[in-house]
């Protein structure tokens, strides 16, 4: 786990949060980072509720998901249907974003799912070293290219896509 000052990786950050939406089954994700951590809003997807749920990830909750032991996922694409977006679970495609942040030199990110695709907006380096807000928006091609970067920087075979 690499870990920037006090705060982890996107990549490790990013990868546990979209583990724990695996696990619990949420769809419809939005997620923001907050001073101790990250707050998020997700409809519980097998319940079929139209309710969402807000989520508070205290960053020492975050440190507790990235620490995990547990390295079997919690659902397997054969007893659930994955979000549409992310093919293989959020898990997967949040650790590749999270590496995309990193190399940007990222901070300040905010990510929310929409039916078409997905919008990351964070702070950054602009051309002349000043900081300035970008975005990001990720329809299905673009993760699907960013999913293959991530299984192939992985060493592992690359899944097909849709």
């Amino acid at each position: 786990m690499a870990v920037t000052g006090a705060r982890p990786t996107y990549q490790d950050a990013l990868r546990a949060i979209g583990r724990y939406f695996d696990r619990n089954v949420y769809r419809h994700v939005l997620v923001s980072e907050v001073e101790d951590g990250y707050i998020a809003r997700a409809f519980p997807g097998q319940l079929g509720s139209l309710k969402a749920e807000g989520i508070a990830l205290p960053m020492s909750d975050v440190m507790a998901l990235i620490g995990s032991q547990e390295q079997v996922r919690g659902v397997t694409v054969s007893e659930v249907k994955m979000p549409p977006l992310c093919p293989t679970g959020y898990e997967d495609f949040f650790r590749a974003l999270g590496f995309d942040l990193d190399a940007a030199s990222a901070s300040n990110v905010c990510l929310v799912e929409l039916s078409g695709g997905i919008l990351v907006s964070y702070t950054g380096k602009g051309a002349r070293g000043e900081l300035e807000r970008a975005q990001m928006y990720y329809d299905p091609p673009r993760i699907d290219e960013t999913l293959t970067k991530g299984y192939q920087r992985r060493g592992k075979p690359v899944p097909k896509f849709r």
